[in-house]
């Protein structure tokens, strides 16, 4: 055997430690299933995952109803069975209930003039009232298999439509009967009467203005001589819808001193407690006001402009306050409008 030498051997050496670290190496790299780095990740990985706030709550939501349908069910099954379990007697009671003709008992009853319940005496005189005989059934005595007759309201009138319905039938007719009628007014007439509407409501357009004037004039001539009310100065237009005296205006606008004011002549005027002022007693100062208030406004009107040329000699239609009677009669034209021209 040849003796290796000494650099030879070291050679050797250096080349079984590398030969020894490639399989080392070879063998950490290959994976080891049963480590446990490889059991503790094959644990995390079979483990369950965790479920959210909203995953939770659905599903508590659908074992919540869930069971509340079982327990439905369980008291709906609970309640058939005790509604078709009869009760003890329940069949034989009813029974007998239905093969006893009372109004027969009670009828043979009153025939043999035994006294009788207050609410079986008046049923039996409705029955009997209704063409009731003992033994008999209500009703013509007709065929149980005849046919039904046809309801005429079903059909139309001129049998064209049906199954219109009950009282469809009759209605239709009424239309059209009211559409097929001649009117009984001509186009004429008609015009007229718009025409008639149209005048009337422009002539209380006009006689409100005027009334308004007067009101104005009347209450200051009135407080300049020391009156401190007189039903002459109410307006019923300033008076709420659902009164009684409420009167429509049909000019725009409030009252000519404020709705506050006309208000609260109507209070004084209507109330019947409290010191009288320069006004008649509170009782009369109501009747007066109701009266005039429930006047039309040509009446008012009339009577304002009557008051206006009596006591101040004020011509309304004049717009003008004279000095005397005597120069009224002489300078205006006369009371009535038509004279004024």
């Amino acid at each position: 055997m040849k003796k290796r030498s000494l650099a030879e051997a070291f050679q050797a050496s250096l080349a079984d430690e590398a030969s020894g670290a490639a399989a080392a190496q070879h063998e950490s790299d290959e994976e080891d299933y049963m480590s446990d780095a490889m059991l503790a990740m094959l644990e995390r990985r079979d483990a369950p995952r965790l479920q959210t706030y909203s995953e939770r709550r659905a599903q508590q939501q659908r074992e919540e109803a869930e069971r509340q349908r079982a327990e439905m069910q369980d008291a709906e099954l609970r309640r058939s069975a005790k509604a078709g379990r009869p009760l003890a007697g329940e069949w034989a009671a009813r029974s007998e209930g239905l093969a006893t003709d009372r109004l027969a008992e009670a009828a043979d009853r009153a025939d043999r003039a035994q006294p009788l319940g207050a609410g079986t005496e008046a049923a039996l005189r409705m029955m009997k009232a209704m063409g009731y005989v003992p033994g008999q059934a209500l009703g013509a005595p007709e065929a149980l298999d005849a046919p039904l007759a046809p309801d005429q309201r079903w059909l139309s009138a001129d049998g064209r439509r049906k199954k219109l319905g009950i009282g469809h039938a009759d209605l239709s007719r009424r239309i059209a009967r009211a559409a097929e009628a001649p009117r009984s007014a001509s186009p004429a007439s008609d015009v007229a009467a718009f025409r008639q509407r149209q005048a009337e409501a422009a002539q209380r357009r006009h006689n409100e203005g005027l009334l308004r004037a007067a009101r104005k004039a009347c209450r200051e001539c009135d407080e300049a001589h020391g009156w401190e009310y007189s039903p002459l100065w109410l307006d019923p237009t300033s008076l709420p819808a659902a009164h009684p005296l409420h009167d429509e205006s049909v000019l725009a606008g409030e009252n000519e001193r404020g709705h506050d004011d006309a208000e609260a002549l109507w209070l004084y005027a209507l109330r019947d407690e409290g010191p009288p002022r320069a006004a008649p007693a509170p009782r009369e100062r109501r009747v007066d006001a109701e009266r005039f208030g429930a006047l039309p406004l040509a009446a008012r009107l009339a009577l304002t402009v009557a008051y206006l040329r009596e006591a101040y000699y004020y011509c309304v239609y004049c717009g003008h306050q004279y000095a005397s009677e005597s120069e009224l009669q002489r300078s205006c034209p006369g009371p009535s409008e038509d004279e004024h021209g």
